[in-house]
């Protein structure tokens, strides 16, 4: 009777365990984009990365300069789904399922602002989206020409529109035209229109381009 109840007690336990791992209860988030954060990469020859946010005058080679863009967020209204299960309620000492944050801001559009006379074409306070073209994520490894600016809106409101497990986007972004001359101080602001009516924006630091 001792070992009946004994597997009998085995069995629930392994019950409780199989049931727990496939029905976790899932944190459920919505998430809305609070800042812009812009840094200056060095990421050619790869896997040759680093970053540079506070660092003023760094000197970058064309070929190897990549514009890190991140949007960062926070979430809001989290709560658990509901699972009608006495066992899993009870097995407390689970961990939940990595959140899933449904994203509430979309992009209406980017300006590329050029706070110096990058070229002949485009002098300070031009926007210089025609001269830049992107990827989603962040990446030390360019490859084909990238997204042109008239596309990144679209991409980057497509994958706001998808579930994920954090309140934040990124972009990467490269120059198709070099300064006017080699070592020319440059400085950028991004400036991004929400559809909420909020803008977020961010200045790289001065840094030079030599080519």
């Amino acid at each position: 009777m001792f070992k009946k109840g004994i597997s009998l007690l085995a069995i629930i336990f392994l019950l409780q365990l199989t049931i727990v791992s496939c029905f976790r209860e899932t944190q459920h988030c919505k998430g809305r984009l609070i800042y812009s954060k812009i840094s200056i990469a060095n990421n050619l020859p790869y896997p040759t990365f680093s970053t540079f946010k506070d660092s003023i005058n760094k000197t970058i080679h064309y070929d190897s300069l990549t514009i890190q863009n991140n949007l960062d967020g926070e979430t809001f209204d989290c709560y658990y789904a509901q699972i009608q299960s006495a066992i899993v309620k009870s097995a407390y000492a689970f961990k939940p399922a990595p959140p899933q944050v449904t994203m509430v801001d979309r992009i209406d559009s980017i300006r590329f602002i050029t706070l110096r006379d990058y070229n002949a074409t485009h002098l300070a306070g031009s926007n210089i989206g025609d001269i830049l073209y992107h990827t989603l994520g962040n990446t030390n490894n360019w490859t084909g020409t990238g997204i042109p600016t008239s596309q990144l809106v679209n991409d980057l409101n497509t994958q706001l529109s998808k579930t994920s497990i954090g309140a934040n986007i990124a972009h990467a972004s490269r120059l198709s035209q070099k300064p006017t001359l080699s070592g020319d101080s440059i400085q950028f602001s991004f400036e991004y229109y929400l559809s909420n009516g909020n803008v977020l924006k961010d200045t790289t630091v001065e840094f030079k381009i030599i080519f």
